[in-house]
């Protein structure tokens, strides 16, 4: 049962700063990417865990790409790496403002350029330790 509860903990650590989102007035504009990835990690990582829990909680005739969870994880990883630097961007510091508008599709592009050529997006096996 306590393992049950350690694997669960990408999930309902989340709910710690949504707590925190939820009771806070007015919070302020560059916090938007910050609070818009807690809200998709959540739902990602409940579904991750729910694919990696499925014959527990009775999802046992679901699709053959979803017999792995390490696609959300690379969505998960391109997400949270896009809306930090949008996050980083909005403080509108000069120190590397033109890095930092460039990386996004930089990224982009190395990420097209690596699930194309040489990894698969839907890797059953392992997780990407290209984007990791």
């Amino acid at each position: 049962m306590l393992q049950q509860i350690l694997d669960w903990s990408e999930v309902w650590a989340l709910f710690i700063p949504l707590a925190f989102m939820l009771t806070r007035k007015n919070p302020p504009a560059y916090l938007k990417p910050v609070r818009l990835y807690v809200w998709i990690a959540l739902v990602l990582n409940t579904v991750a865990n729910a694919i990696w829990y499925r014959n527990y909680i009775g999802l046992t005739d679901l699709p053959d790409f979803l017999q792995s969870n390490n696609f959300l994880y690379n969505i998960h990883s391109v997400i949270r790496l896009l809306l930090f630097i949008w996050f980083f961007i909005l403080l509108n510091q000069r120190f590397m403002h033109r890095v930092k508008a460039v990386l996004p599709f930089l990224f982009i592009l190395l990420l097209l350029i690596n699930f194309i050529f040489f990894e698969d997006f839907f890797n059953f096996a392992m997780l990407s330790s290209r984007l990791l």
